[in-house]
This record gives C-alpha cells, sequence and structure tokens, in this order.
C-alpha cells in the first residue's frame, strides 16, 4: 500500500509537470463508476438438450424384409407401422393351431353332451332302484356310473387340451403380429438402417425414433453444489452456445448420483415453452448459484485491459491541470453478465475508469471524459 501511494505520486507530479510543458491534447474517452454491490456469485455449467424419449426400434422375431412403410425424417404416430417381415410361416402356425382349437371344441361339445345324458341316465336307474328294490341290478348300476366317469374325466382332460391350445394359439398370434414393427410413441424417424428384401434378426437396428417435443435439460455439476441446488430451485436460465439466445426450465431436481470420475451431479429441468428451437443434442450451459450474497466491487468488463503484469483499468484522475488516467491493478474474481466483480484497494465507490478509449492511453495521458455511462 505504501509502494502504491508513492507511485501514485510521481505519476501525479509527472502529470502536472507534463501540463505545465504544454503536453499532448486531452484524449476524449468513455468513463463508467465503480459500484459496491450486493449478488448472488454465480458458477457457470455446461450440459445439453435430450429428448425423454428416444429409442432405436427392432423385431422381436428374425425375417425378411417385405415392406419399408416408412423413411428417415419423416412424422410417425404411435401405433403406426414401420415396416413388415415376411410372416407367411407364422400365420401357418396360427391357421394349424385354430384348427386344432376347433377341433378340440367339437370334441368337447359332443363329449359334454354325452355325458350329460349318461347323467340322467345314472339318475334314472337310481331313482328306479329307489321306487322299486332289486328292480334295478348292481352291475347295471355300476356299469352306468363307470360310463359317467369316464365320460367326465373325457370332458375334463378336453377342457385342460383346450386352454393349452388356446394359450399356443394367443403365442402364435403373438409372433404373428411381431413381424409387424410398428411405432411406441408419436415422433419424427432419425435413422433407418435397413432396405426391402434384407434379412432382420431379432434385436438388429432398423430404424431411430425421437420425440422432439418431449425435452429436458440435463446440466453437469460439481459435486460442491449438491447441496444447494437440493435445496430447489424453481426456474432457471439457460443459455444456448450457439445462438446466444436463452430460455428457462422448470420442474428441477438434481439427481442423487455423483460421477466418480468427473465429480459431477445432473440437474434436470423441462423447457419452459417459448418460441427459441430447441433440438435434442443442442450445447447449453447456465450460471448455478454457488454461495450467499456477497457485496463486491464491480465494474465494467470493457474496462479491464492486460499486460505482462496482469489486468488493469485506467482511473480518471484529477490533477492541478485537469483529468488523466492512472493505471490500477486489478484481480477479477469473476463475471456477470457486462461487468466483473473485481479487487483493488486503489479503488473505491464512484471512481472513474475508462471503458472506451482505453487502448490508445498511456500512464498520465490527460484526457477529456466525454461521456459518462451510469
Amino acid at each position: 500500500m505504501k509502494y502504491l501511494s508513492i507511485v501514485l505520486s510521481l505519476f501525479f507530479s509527472a502529470a502536472i509537470l507534463q501540463a505545465d510543458s504544454g503536453g499532448p491534447p486531452a484524449t476524449p474517452v468513455v468513463v463508467s463508476k465503480v459500484k459496491m454491490e450486493t449478488i448472488k456469485k454465480n458458477l457457470k455449467v455446461s450440459g445439453r438438450i435430450v429428448a425423454r424419449k428416444l429409442a432405436t426400434l427392432s423385431p422381436q422375431q428374425s425375417g425378411l424384409v417385405q415392406e419399408i412403410a416408412i423413411e428417415a425424417g419423416q412424422w410417425v404416430k404411435t401405433g403406426q407401422v414401420l415396416l413388415r417381415l415376411d410372416a407367411e410361416r407364422a400365420s401357418l402356425a396360427v391357421a394349424a393351431v385354430k384348427a386344432e382349437v376347433d377341433v378340440t371344441k367339437s370334441e368337447l361339445q359332443k363329449l359334454e353332451k354325452l355325458a350329460k345324458l349318461q347323467k340322467e341316465e345314472f339318475n334314472d336307474l337310481i331313482k328306479a332302484e329307489k321306487q322299486l328294490a332289486g328292480s334295478v341290478s348292481k352291475s347295471e348300476l355300476r356299469s352306468a356310473e363307470s360310463r359317467l366317469v369316464e365320460l367326465e374325466g373325457q370332458v375334463a382332460i378336453n377342457k385342460a387340451q383346450l386352454i393349452v391350445l388356446m394359450t399356443q394359439l394367443k403365442q402364435a398370434e403373438l409372433t404373428l403380429v411381431q413381424h409387424t414393427l410398428t411405432a411406441p410413441f408419436d415422433g419424427q424417424v432419425l435413422k433407418k438402417n435397413v432396405a426391402k428384401g434384407n434379412w432382420l434378426l431379432s434385436g438388429q437396428a432398423a430404424f431411430s425414433l425421437i420425440d422432439s417435443n418431449d425435452l429436458e435439460v440435463q446440466l453437469d455439476c460439481p459435486d460442491h453444489l449438491f447441496f444447494i441446488l437440493e435445496q430447489g430451485l424453481k426456474t432457471l436460465d439457460i443459455n444456448l452456445d450457439e445462438s446466444k439466445k436463452s430460455f428457462q426450465i422448470v420442474d428441477i431436481i438434481a439427481r442423487r448420483e455423483v460421477d466418480a470420475r468427473s465429480k459431477t451431479f445432473q440437474v434436470i429441468g423441462v423447457p419452459k415453452t417459448s418460441d427459441v428451437l430447441l433440438v435434442h443434442g443442442m450445447t447449453v450451459s447456465a450460471d448455478i448459484p454457488s454461495q450467499a450474497d456477497v457485496t463486491v466491487k464491480t465494474l465494467p468488463y470493457n474496462a479491464i485491459l492486460k499486460n505482462d503484469v496482469g489486468s488493469f483499468v485506467y482511473k480518471v484522475a484529477m490533477g492541478q491541470n485537469g483529468a488523466m488516467v492512472l493505471p490500477i491493478p486489478v484481480k477479477v474474481l469473476f463475471k456477470m453478465d457486462h461487468r466483473a466483480a473485481i479487487e483493488s484497494m486503489a479503488l473505491q465507490t464512484d471512481d472513474q475508469v475508462v471503458t472506451e478509449g482505453g487502448e490508445r492511453l498511456f500512464p498520465m495521458t490527460p484526457v477529456a471524459v466525454k461521456e459518462a455511462v451510469q
């Protein structure tokens, strides 16, 4: 501090001598004032726009591609057919099982009728024996009962067979349906990886589908911000790095998982309705609050110059012969919009610093304040 005072005194003395000796004319400059501001210190983080629904579609059966109903870039609706595989064998399998089902049902109906008749006959014999003892022989009763039990057993077996066949029919019909690939949600086909006549394996990628109307923003934040962000943010301004446009996200959550390698966790939010065109994969950034309010000296960022020693600004000082500039070293703490938070013992609130024209100046150059920017 003592050294700085000596330097400033020398600057003032030299400036007075220069003015007395008829120095150069004053240089016009634009200035702004140093301010004390209470702000939230933010940290810039990066991220991306991601579609919530992004799928690689593949058939559940293998087969020859018989028909392709859609091309890359087209929009589709849920359930819309994308492609069909050759399903002749699957169709034949369905027809064969259906035939077995029909035969079994017919046989079951016949057995149920016979069992019903046999039960009526057996009941009649029991009734006759009760009305007139000895009118029905025991062997006749046993024969009728045995036949009834046999028929009821066959009915039970056929019912079980029918259940098995119905299950097989559902499986065959499902296999047939799986030879047709449909869209699981509304969206746009990004890629088509198949052509008519190709042999497509089960699980092999055929299309990529995206719902670009259902997006979220994923920001990668340093782990030391977790406890601040977990407290909750209602909204957050997001910047599109390429277009310089911005939008807001809502429904913000901090995902409770820290990546061991990058030491970051994800903050996720849903874009609020805006006129900004958002696309899956876009790079974005945001200024995240990183600590409580702080009070700092601020000045316009374009007032800061650099030399081999470091950052400095030109401060306007008044001497006996008018205004001149003195170089004042500053330490830039962080940037915020068009201003910067700085540390400097030699700058006080309302001091004027040069914001335009500083590149033409040298220490102790006489200046004419052309315009004061507040």
